[in-house]
């Protein structure tokens, strides 16, 4: 009961925190350097995996085992980190940009679950912006890091007419 009660909290809080960001939306990374992003660092191979983008969230996997670390956003949801353990969870939005400039953000946790969340965010700021956001998802799929109705779902996001990402 008190197990289930704090994940409730922590789920109220963490929505409220995305919240609080979406109304105030100067500080968000915005979607198209987010995608841009993603497709970097699938390419790099920061991102070990991608989610489709045919999902409702948009999830790069930076762990493969204990804790489970990711990053996730979506049109609606400001790009944030979250860190997942079978006893601890939590999520700490970014602000700023990309590349080289985002930043955990403002009243956002730091460490989550005993995990350095800077550290994350200093493996995606230094992930170099080699290609625009379709060819990015394009080389990622050519070097065999996402399959390719995954690289289709994020160009056809790349090429979306309301977000028009280069």
């Amino acid at each position: 009961m008190l197990k289930t009660s704090l994940r409730h909290a922590r789920m109220f809080i963490i929505g409220f925190g995305l919240s609080f960001l979406v109304a105030n939306p100067a500080f968000a990374v915005t979607t198209c350097q987010a995608l841009t992003l993603y497709g970097n660092a699938a390419v790099t191979g920061l991102c070990r995996t991608l989610s489709p983008g045919t999902q409702n969230l948009w999830v790069c996997g930076l762990t493969d085992a204990n804790p489970d670390v990711h990053s996730t956003f979506n049109r609606t949801t400001p790009l944030h980190i979250t860190v997942r353990t079978t006893v601890c969870e939590g999520a700490s939005i970014l602000a700023g940009s990309w590349p080289d400039a985002l930043a955990i953000g403002v009243n956002q946790p730091e460490a989550i679950c005993n995990v350095n969340v800077q550290n994350y965010v200093a493996r995606f700021n230094a992930v170099p912006q080699t290609y625009g956001c379709q060819e990015s998802f394009v080389q990622a799929e050519q070097l065999g890091r996402i399959t390719p109705a995954t690289a289709t779902s994020y160009i056809t996001l790349c090429n979306d007419p309301v977000l028009n990402c280069p």
